[in-house]
């Protein structure tokens, strides 16, 4: 009989689940090449809010690069994430996102 640690069957499982993936799946799970999106966010007026717009995109894509500029208020994000999900993200911390 052969007897299998905690350890072991952990790796093993993995694994498994590993071999046992269908093509299919794996490929929804294969990022996306990036787009770029410029968005015109009102609301935003200092150093705070460039950093929470950063965070927020950057907790749904952390590979985004994000660009602020304050005085026009245009925020662009490169990101595997849509327009709408980078958007979504902005809204979420407050901000009014004019051209979703």
């Amino acid at each position: 009989m052969l007897a299998l640690d905690s350890d072991m069957v952990s790796r093993f499982t993995v694994w498994d689940l590993n071999m046992n993936s269908h093509p299919k799946d794996l490929a929804m799970n294969t990022p996306a090449h990036p787009s770029t999106h410029a968005l015109q966010v009102k609301g935003m007026s200092c150093q705070h809010c460039v950093k929470a717009i950063t965070q927020a995109v950057l907790a749904q894509d952390a590979q985004a690069q994000v660009r602020v500029d304050l005085p026009s208020g245009q925020v662009s994000v490169q990101t595997q994430l849509s327009r709408e999900a980078t958007a979504a993200a902005i809204a979420d911390e407050g901000y009014e996102v004019l051209n979703p």
